[in-house]
């Protein structure tokens, strides 16, 4: 297993993680909708890793992604949580090369973030046409 550390300071709705080389992931909230992408680079060939987010201690699966000949991929995807903080982290399996068995390859460290709300979204205001006119038509 290969832990990967946050590589920035963490914010109110956001924190990245990397290893240098092989793997960058962010997670990014607003709203208790957290969004998620991994890149891997060097990891195995023609794999098929099982991504999920620890928020909590409550795993929540974001799906799978598979690397490439070169080994590399990305995935991105979302899961709606409830505003509030949380600790977070993320865990790669490898779910492809021991058949029925997913194995831990990659973990991230844990990091805090705030997921605020949106911001209320401005009052609707209805125009008012003039009434009783038809533009002139007939």
């Amino acid at each position: 297993m290969l832990p990967i550390g946050p590589s920035s300071a963490q914010a109110s709705g956001s924190i990245m993680f990397g290893d240098g080389n092989a793997c960058y992931a962010s997670i990014q909230t607003a709203g208790g909708v957290f969004s998620v992408n991994v890149v891997l680079r060097y990891a195995k060939p023609l794999t098929q890793y099982n991504l999920v987010l620890v928020a909590n201690g409550t795993s929540y699966v974001l799906g799978n992604m598979v690397t490439g000949p070169s080994g590399s991929g990305e995935a991105s995807n979302q899961v709606l949580l409830k505003t509030g903080t949380y600790a977070v982290s993320l865990q790669i399996f490898d779910t492809s090369s021991t058949p029925g068995q997913s194995v831990l390859v990659l973990q991230s460290a844990t990091g805090t973030l705030m997921s605020a709300a949106f911001p209320a979204p401005p009052p609707q205001t209805t125009q008012k046409g003039e009434s009783g006119e038809d533009g002139g038509k007939s």
